[in-house]
């Protein structure tokens, strides 16, 4: 601090001392001083007696400097020894009061702000906003990046992997989104999920023509493995279809008109989002959502099984909404480090397990749906059906229930 401002303590009496520039500054020395409250803070004024103050009114600096602060002051004022006080000139008097508010990062006593019991100003306030906003535009303008780049890469159709990683990152950026409260009907969203729901299509039937083929290598009974192979081509040729859709349909969804929509709200919109976002609090309602889901699957499977239909329904959203935390968690970790870290992994595993599951019930339905298009007994596909529905009830049995309520 500068000459014009201390910080000090007062003593087991009740003195304090006044360092000797102040008192020259105010012309304090061998003077009658007079003592009064402040009416709007929690201190006092001590300033020179005036000619016609009674003595008995006025206090004076011992040899060393120190005046003693009368014991109704100290009463009135909380103000014990070893209470941090400030001792600061204002134009012709000093001010002793408790240390005031300062801004914890620059120390401004002006333009404070109170932030979870300390004080920031509005300059360090403002700053911090800059780089709050910063961060996020930083990483969501990555992650919209990666999405345009592999949109543009999957319609190469070569190995699916391009192909998986546009639904995955446009699956994530939708996620974000909607996480800091960006509404469904936002152009943004609206081109996400009409992208999302193409690419779907096609990796839908990636996933299923790559595991039935596979089963097909492996089977050991060859009037199953041809079952499998029948099901695999018949899918072959609805994903030619969708790939042709796609091609024509993405370039004009993921465009440069998608990447100005997003330098727009990136630039205009975001920070209205951000700022009063409350990261927690956020977090804590989708977890929320989450154990509430997991409850009812618990219930729903104490009362009819796992393998009910309601059951699975339940399970189906409980998979979804791990997989939007897995999501949230794995963004704020990137940012903010490890707790949410851990929490994404956690999610992560309860969302492997339950697409396991998911895949098997997906396979059953299509299997049904397409059953009288391959050119195959039913005796071969009932034995198929039965080998996969006795998959999906072990793995459902081997799945934890617990594994729902541990997560938090």
């Amino acid at each position: 601090m500068d000459n014009t401002s201390l910080t000090l303590q007062i003593d087991g009496m009740g003195r304090f001392v006044i360092p000797k520039e102040m008192r020259d500054a105010l012309g304090f020395e061998d003077q009658g001083l007079v003592i009064n409250s402040l009416s709007k803070r929690r201190g006092i004024s001590i300033s020179k007696a005036s000619a016609n103050t009674a003595k008995k009114n006025t206090k004076r600096l011992d040899v060393d400097g120190r005046l003693l602060i009368p014991a109704q002051f100290r009463k009135e004022l909380g103000w014990v020894k070893g209470k941090e006080l400030e001792l600061e000139i204002e134009k012709d008097y000093a001010v002793l009061q408790e240390s005031p508010s300062r801004c914890i990062i620059c120390g401004n006593k002006k333009q404070l702000l109170e932030v979870k019991e300390s004080f920031v100003c509005e300059d360090c306030l403002s700053t911090a906003n800059v780089v709050y906003i910063e961060r996020w535009q930083k990483g969501l303008d990555k992650l919209v990046h990666q999405y345009k780049s592999y949109c543009e890469q999957a319609l190469s159709f070569e190995d699916g992997k391009e192909l998986h990683q546009a639904r995955v990152k446009g699956r994530r950026l939708e996620t974000i989104l909607f996480f800091i409260g960006v509404g469904k009907d936002h152009a943004l969203i609206e081109r996400i999920q009409e992208a999302h729901d193409r690419l779907g299509k096609v990796r839908e039937s990636d996933v299923f023509i790559d595991s039935f083929k596979k089963r097909a290598e492996q089977e050991e009974d060859s009037s199953h493995a041809q079952v499998y192979r029948q099901f695999a081509e018949l899918r072959e040729e609805k994903r030619e279809k969708h790939q042709k859709k796609l091609a024509k349909n993405l370039p004009e969804i993921i465009d440069n008109r998608f990447m100005e929509l997003w330098e727009q709200f990136k630039t205009n919109e975001l920070r209205n989002y951000l700022l009063p976002l409350k990261i927690d609090e956020r977090l804590n309602e989708y977890e929320q959502t989450f154990k509430e889901l997991t409850q009812t699957f618990n219930e729903e499977v104490t009362e009819k099984g796992k393998n009910d239909k309601s059951s699975l329904k339940t399970l189906h959203s409980v998979r979804i909404k791990a997989k939007a935390l897995r999501y949230i968690c794995k963004y704020l970790g990137d940012m903010y480090g490890k707790p949410y870290k851990k929490k994404a992994k956690q999610y992560k595993e309860v969302q492997r397990n339950l697409g396991d599951i998911n895949d098997l019930r997906d396979f059953l339905k299509e299997i049904k749906q397409n059953q009288k298009k391959v050119d195959v007994s039913k005796q071969q596909i009932q034995q198929v059906r039965g080998q996969l529905n006795q998959e999906l009830v072990e793995l459902l049995e081997s799945f934890e229930v617990k594994e729902l309520t541990t997560t938090s």
